[in-house]
């Protein structure tokens, strides 16, 4: 399975696509660059794009993440500005699901299967 945590003040969700493989069928879009820093140290820094949220995520948070399909990666690694410029948009709402999980999901000593399960809302 693979999905993302969005998190916001009330709630926790993760976010994952359908299908059992469906990791390997798209990319989350990062912009990553390794800078010297004045005291001579490398600094790593990375950035998630992100576009509108679709009807998925509207809900959860104010934004997502730019998701492109195989189909689109050549482009996005080589093609114009103008080319990729439509490819910066919203992800297919019906190949998305999201539910609500624990709000440990925070917390940075717990690491465990348990962080993705489905949590009862309550009303």
């Amino acid at each position: 399975m693979c999905g993302r945590y969005a998190l916001n003040c009330t709630s926790a969700e993760f976010v994952t696509l359908f299908g059992q493989d469906a990791c390997a069928d798209f990319g989350l879009r990062y912009n990553w660059e390794s800078w010297k820093v004045p005291d001579g140290s490398i600094l790593r820094t990375v950035c998630v794009v992100t576009t509108s949220p679709n009807s998925v995520m509207e809900p959860i948070h104010d934004r997502m993440p730019v998701i492109v399909a195989p189909e689109h990666w050549q482009s996005w690694l080589s093609g114009m500005p103008e080319e990729v410029a439509g490819l910066v948009g919203h992800y297919c709402d019906d190949e998305l699901q999201a539910w609500s999980v624990s709000r440990r999901v925070s917390k940075t000593q717990d690491d465990d299967v348990g962080l993705i399960e489905p949590m009862e809302v309550r009303a």
